[in-house]
């Protein structure tokens, strides 16, 4: 489980650090203090010689479009453009990966991209060097550039050294099918779809059933609620989506990470307390440290009471601020965050 985490000069934090952290942070703050990018660099930091994730960020922004040039593709990623940037987790290990530009390599190894994430491309002369460092030694690196539609790697990319399991679910919706289902699949295999069906009854107790049907070839889930046929479970709208999306992602990343971009939307506030109370039983089961945004105060009220009915409060709520240009972290523990809720102080 991550217990501090420190970026430096990425996107608008010149240095930010953050510590206390519990099995479930939530961070607030008011926009364009970098509440989403702090997720990203995580993510960056659980996938750390894997320079394709960057256009997966990019596309979860709907930042997409024909790249001329690699620097349209990662510039966004620098603070301060000829400096380098720093991420620094720490949990029973310190592990860092550093990420600067160089000159452009010239034996290189393609990663094949979809179509979906990068479309053709041109030469360009800015390349990306990606070091990773376990308890200060180095352990993995590479250097990427773009060429010829494909970004072209030179170096230990291939060994994709990962501390976690990590997956990065984004404000907005981003419809996999067969992903999804997949996923359910393997919750089906563990005989843990009834504790799964229980905890989505909470936004509808009409449901009753889920499985997997293949419209055209694509397996898409499916829930019955009591009509003469089956519903894909896109129809039920947006919250229960991703309502279960989160849950079906827990049950499979054991032991990993799971970022969660403005976790309420979708859901409503009436049901935030038994919502959270089902994420943090399926993070217990499956050993899932949880980091999430929100705008909500409803939704930090809630977590707070849910937690405090929880042995040890493991949870931890960060407001993200801009000071003097300068993007700082407050963290509120149990009794902070109560003092501030009583006294109706603002914390989103």
């Amino acid at each position: 489980m991550l217990k501090e985490i420190r970026f430096q000069n990425f996107r608008c934090f010149k240095d930010l650090k953050i510590e206390g952290l519990q099995r479930f942070n939530i961070f607030g703050g008011k926009n364009n203090v970098g509440k989403t990018s702090l997720l990203e660099g995580l993510s960056l930091v659980l996938n750390p010689t894997d320079p394709s994730h960057i256009i997966n960020l990019n596309y979860f922004r709907n930042y997409q479009f024909e790249i001329s040039q690699a620097r349209n593709l990662w510039d966004n990623m620098f603070n301060q453009k000829d400096e380098q940037i720093v991420f620094h987790i720490i949990d029973i290990d310190s592990l860092k990966l550093l990420i600067s530009t160089e000159e452009p390599k010239t034996k290189s190894k393609p990663i094949k991209l979809t179509e979906e994430f990068l479309s053709k491309t041109g030469a360009d002369q800015a390349v990306l060097k990606y070091v990773y460092e376990l308890n200060n030694e180095v352990v993995d690196s590479c250097v990427a550039e773009i060429k010829d539609g494909a970004i072209l790697t030179q170096g230990a990319s291939t060994k994709n050294f990962r501390r976690f399991p990590s997956h990065f679910f984004p404000s907005t919706l981003k419809k996999r099918p067969k992903r999804e289902s997949d996923k359910f699949g393997n919750i089906i295999q563990q005989r843990k779809k009834g504790k799964l069906l229980e905890a989505i009854k909470i936004l509808d107790n009409k449901i009753k059933d889920l499985l997997i049907i293949s419209i055209e070839g694509i397996p898409i889930i499916h829930v019955d609620i009591g009509l003469p046929y089956y519903l894909p479970i896109y129809f039920l709208g947006e919250g229960a989506v991703k309502y279960l999306s989160i849950l079906v992602d827990i049950a499979n990343l054991q032991d990993g990470v799971l970022l969660i971009d403005e976790i309420e939307n979708g859901i409503h506030y009436s049901v935030y307390d038994e919502f959270l109370s089902n994420v943090i039983s399926f993070s217990d089961e499956y050993n899932v440290q949880i980091f999430a945004t929100t705008h909500s105060r409803e939704l930090v009220e809630a977590a707070h009471r849910v937690f405090c009915k929880k042995e040890g409060y493991p949870f931890r709520y960060y407001r993200l601020s801009e000071i003097n240009g300068d993007i700082v972290s407050t963290g509120y523990d149990k009794d902070t965050l109560e003092a501030a809720l009583e006294m109706d102080m603002e914390v989103r």
